[in-house]
């Protein structure tokens, strides 16, 4: 069974990036869909992490793909549900493509998709993954990025995260 496509919205792929662990993401996908304003955002930060790194990672590695051929009125209704255009844009991309999960942390854009009944993955589920076949240190991660780039995750979401990977 070949692996899943995603797209992605911005943390993800900036706390993933500060962990030097944008490439394991193709251990569970085959193709990651990154829409215009997510590679904006992303490419925009300043961190410790330089740009041309982050532009050869989503430009060359053939996992990250750009994708700007999405619904303008879903995404100006996702947008008045107070999302910004780069989760609006993801969720867009999301149906446009048939895509499979949709990776997010952001609490608005992971409700209305699992409302939608689409699969949803963030950052400290893809961690737990990642610690399931050995890659990661699950909370030593968790930790890091709460420290050094502000992940705003609660003890109750992260356990969560963890468990379910765990018993799955």
């Amino acid at each position: 069974m070949p692996l899943p496509i995603a797209v992605s919205d911005t943390t993800v792929l900036i706390y993933l990036h500060h962990l030097d662990l944008l490439y394991a993401l193709s251990l569970f996908y085959r193709q990651i869909l990154v829409p215009a304003p997510v590679r904006k955002q992303f490419l925009s930060r300043d961190d410790d992490r330089s740009r041309d790194t982050a532009l050869n990672i989503l430009t060359t590695s053939g996992l990250f793909s750009p994708c700007d051929d999405y619904d303008s009125i879903e995404v100006d209704l996702y947008k008045s549900h107070k999302m910004d255009e780069g989760e609006a844009e993801a969720l867009s991309q999301l149906k446009q493509r048939s895509a499979d999960v949709l990776l997010i942390d952001e609490k608005r854009g992971r409700s209305i998709a699992q409302r939608e009944m689409r699969m949803v993955q963030g950052t400290a589920s893809i961690l737990a993954k990642l610690y399931k076949q050995g890659f990661v240190d699950y909370w030593s991660a968790i930790n890091r990025l709460r420290s050094e780039v502000d992940m705003r995750i609660g003890d109750d979401t992260a356990h969560a995260a963890f468990d379910n990977e765990m018993n799955s």
